[in-house]
């Protein structure tokens, strides 16, 4: 089961350095200060037996390439401060493909791009301060997507590999040239009054993507950006099934979402570790594509069990609810392609209101593998209605109603009877109609009916 989720205290550190007055760093928006970040990393690496230090980004732009972070650290952008990566693509490291995928996630049989903050194997790490800016000036590598020179998988703007005990706190991450933080194979992972700002056409821009990662709590969360504002993954076909890493025990509360071309919340669609024990609540979509969304197809394989949503608002969303068994790209390196149906099940929507949804619910399971859902309470008004296909459950208290499947047994009993019987008194009418009509009751009036009624109704003989 659930456990409770990691703490979001900021640590103390027993060291303060400053990045200005300590390491020559210049907040001008021209320097590069890739060596004095780098050596003030190093500095901070040497107080670890000390509980660590902290680095302090006074107000002001500055530029760097990509640097790694240390363990026992803390990273502080004081109000003002923005410290912005150079978009020179040749000072973003090219690193291997994760295991879970096997590959770059754009580009088959490619290697990848290196994030711009971040590190891997790394303990006790916190991004927080004064809510300042870490800004990926993606522009030009969402450029270079969109027009095909790109031929490198984008970097993300922070990304944490096999790390434990990660904070993001009171920070704005802007305009990553990819999905922007992205813990991997992490465990105790706290995101806590941040935002992720892009814009609506950023090319696979994600918020927040726990990727094979446990014990996440992210709350007080606003988004505005050009993917999905939290995306659970946990590997890509047969990479990630080979794995079998997956994402679990994870709280997400309190967040505000618009995502025009995608989702507020998805679980997916690499999912092919599996994931599970996942709490979404109180939160509220505004103008997402999709609300709630789990997305996955028939190549994923793994598991999305014991979910759980409660206590939510949508507003103009095109689809409120949306579980679908059809999407996603196949792993190019499983070769052919392997069959591997996805376990969807133990479902739970509750207490999920709004206005305007284009549709209510879309909810698409595989003939190998139906859907398990239940779902309480969906009142969402002047919205469109359900659709419906190979899914299992029962849903109740929904405004519009529901498709017939998910309809409490009764209630499907009482409407299957009212058609019986009625069908039922239709047919036994028409056959004393006919039998009237045979018996010359109505011999008098034949000329006023047409000969196809004659013959369909009692297919009388001459």
């Amino acid at each position: 089961g659930a456990r409770s989720p990691p703490s979001a205290a900021p640590p103390a550190r027993a060291v303060r350095l400053l990045a200005t007055r300590d390491f020559g760093a210049v907040g001008d928006g021209v320097t590069d200060n890739t060596l004095a970040f780098e050596a003030a990393v190093a500095a901070a690496a040497k107080h670890a037996a000390e509980g660590g230090a902290e680095l302090v980004v006074p107000g002001g732009v500055f530029l760097s390439a990509p640097f790694n972070l240390t363990s026992n650290f803390s990273l502080r952008l004081e109000a003002g401060a923005t410290l912005r990566a150079l978009d020179d693509f040749a000072r973003w490291p090219v690193v291997a493909p994760l295991p879970t995928y096997g590959t770059g996630r754009d580009h088959a049989a490619a290697p990848r791009r290196g994030a711009f903050l971040g590190g891997e194997g790394l303990m006790d790490v916190a991004i927080l301060g004064g809510n300042g800016t870490i800004d990926g000036a993606g522009q030009k590598w969402w450029d270079a997507h969109r027009d095909g020179s790109e031929s490198i998988t984008r970097g993300h703007l922070v990304e944490f590999i096999n790390s434990t005990d990660i904070l993001l706190h009171n920070t704005t991450f802007a305009n990553s040239p990819f999905w922007t933080i992205h813990p991997y194979r992490c465990k105790r992972f706290v995101a806590k009054m941040v935002s992720v700002i892009s814009p609506f056409d950023s090319p696979n821009t994600d918020g927040i993507d726990p990727d094979s990662t446990e014990d996440v709590l992210i709350e007080d969360f606003y988004c505005s950006t050009g993917d999905d504002c939290v995306a659970i993954k946990s590997g890509w076909d047969c990479a990630g099934r080979a794995v079998g890493a997956p994402s679990q025990n994870i709280v997400i509360n309190n967040i505000w979402a618009n995502s025009q071309a995608a989702a507020g919340v998805t679980i997916g669609s690499e999912m092919s570790g599996g994931v599970r024990n996942v709490t979404v609540s109180n939160a509220r979509f505004v103008g997402c594509k999709s609300g709630f969304r789990i997305k996955s197809s028939v190549h994923r394989g793994a598991y999305v069990q014991n979910i759980n949503v409660e206590n939510v608002w949508l507003e103009n969303v095109q689809v409120g609810i949306q579980v679908n068994d059809f999407y996603g790209d196949p792993n190019p390196i499983c070769v052919p392609a392997q069959t591997a149906v996805p376990n969807v099940s133990d479902i739970l929507l509750s207490n999920v209101r709004g206005r305007g949804a284009k549709l209510t619910a879309d909810l698409e399971g595989l003939s190998e593998g139906w859907i398990g859902i239940t779902l309480r309470n969906i009142s969402l008004d002047g919205s469109g209605g359900w659709y419906c296909a190979k899914v299992r459950g029962v849903a109740t208290d929904c405004s519009p109603a529901p498709c017939d499947m998910l309809l409490p047994a009764a209630v499907q009993m009482r409407k299957y009877m009212r058609k019986y019987l009625l069908g039922s008194v239709a047919i036994a009418l028409v056959g004393l109609a006919c039998v009237w009509w045979r018996g010359g009751g109505a011999r008098g009036r034949y000329e006023r009916v047409p000969q196809l009624s004659q013959q369909f109704l009692c297919d009388e003989e001459a």
